[in-house]
């Protein structure tokens, strides 16, 4: 099983990266649901740490 910190690092490396993107049109509606699925991941995925901050 992958570790969960290294899947936290790639998650939010993604989400910065689809962040970066400038989408109109029909992209606009798809993008915004991934955008919503991956920050989940991130959440999920945080330290215990970072989570007893936010939640």
């Amino acid at each position: 099983m992958a570790d969960l910190t290294k899947i936290h690092e790639e998650a939010s490396s993604a989400y910065a990266i689809l962040s970066s993107l400038t989408v109109s049109g029909d992209a606009v509606d798809a993008i915004a649901a991934i955008r919503a699925k991956l920050r989940r991941v991130v959440e999920l995925s945080a330290p215990e740490e970072t989570e007893k901050k936010h939640g």
